[in-house]
């Protein structure tokens, strides 16, 4: 008998496709047993030991990859390049004038002013604000002036209201005054910063009153209106004069009428009734 034939008795296949070797054999590796791969530094891991299985770990490799090329690096202190690349990163344009700001609504007779917002885009550029940071501060820029303006208003609208109690009936008069001097010695400019600044007001009517005496609405004479203050200190004055009070308290004195209405003129300038207010 041939030694093919008792491969053949013995049931032994020898062809290529059906031969197994220990070299050519894969044994599949246990799932409980893929940590023993590891070396054993890093084997101990908490992120090792609670990962399950081979392809959890690869999912959490993959996702960690991704997650690093989406991060941004922090540059060193002096890197401005660095600073650069991280500022075009957060959203800022790569020119301040790329910006798209939203301006205000303005009230009628006010001006926008490019050249401060220019300015302040090329400042906001350097400091690597984004589209959206630059409009909430523009923002509160602006509430901060119309907050500024109406504070304004409300002081010069007191003022004015605290100048017309302290020159009572003189107010208008006093006023007619001021306009005047503004008239013969100021300007356009002169007359809108003065018109509404009592400070400003009482003091054009201390330094010009007695340059524009009796000229007012072309009257040769003007009988000028006194303060409250002024008109109590006039009283004062005629209630110690010992010729005024024998006119005034004597009914038969032939002066007693004018001196009746010296002192009532006195005391209406003295009492002002207060100004009604129009709701």
């Amino acid at each position: 008998m041939s030694t093919e034939e008792e491969g053949t008795e013995e049931g032994t296949e020898t062809t290529a496709e059906t031969q197994e070797t220990a070299m050519t054999k894969e044994v599949p590796m246990a799932l409980d047993k893929w940590r023993d791969s590891i070396p054993e530094d890093i084997r101990n891991n908490k992120t090792i030991k609670e990962t399950p299985d081979i392809t959890t770990m690869a999912k959490r490799l993959v996702d960690a990859n991704n997650y690093i090329s989406q991060s941004v690096r922090l540059p060193d202190d002096g890197d401005t390049s660095g600073m650069d690349e991280l500022y075009n990163k957060l959203g800022r344009p790569e020119s301040a004038d790329k910006y798209k700001v939203t301006r205000p609504d303005l009230k009628e007779g006010e001006e926008y002013n490019e050249a401060i917002e220019t300015s302040f885009l090329e400042s906001a550029h350097n400091a690597g604000l984004n589209n959206s940071q630059v409009n909430k501060l523009m923002a509160w820029n602006e509430e901060q002036r119309q907050s500024q303006q109406t504070a304004q208003y409300e002081s010069s609208v007191k003022a004015i209201s605290d100048l017309k109690t302290e020159w009572g009936t003189a107010f208008e008069e006093r006023v007619n005054m001021v306009n005047e001097v503004l008239n013969q010695y100021g300007n356009d400019q002169a007359e809108a910063t003065i018109k509404n600044n009592a400070g400003l007001i009482s003091l054009v009517y201390e330094l010009g009153k007695g340059q524009v005496e009796g000229t007012i609405a072309g009257e040769g004479n003007v009988s000028h209106a006194r303060s409250p203050q002024e008109a109590q200190a006039e009283i004062d004055k005629l209630q110690r004069d010992p010729e005024f009070k024998k006119a005034y308290y004597g009914k038969n004195d032939p002066t007693h009428g004018a001196a009746v209405a010296q002192m009532q003129a006195l005391m209406a300038e003295a009492h002002p009734e207060p100004e009604k207010v129009v709701v």
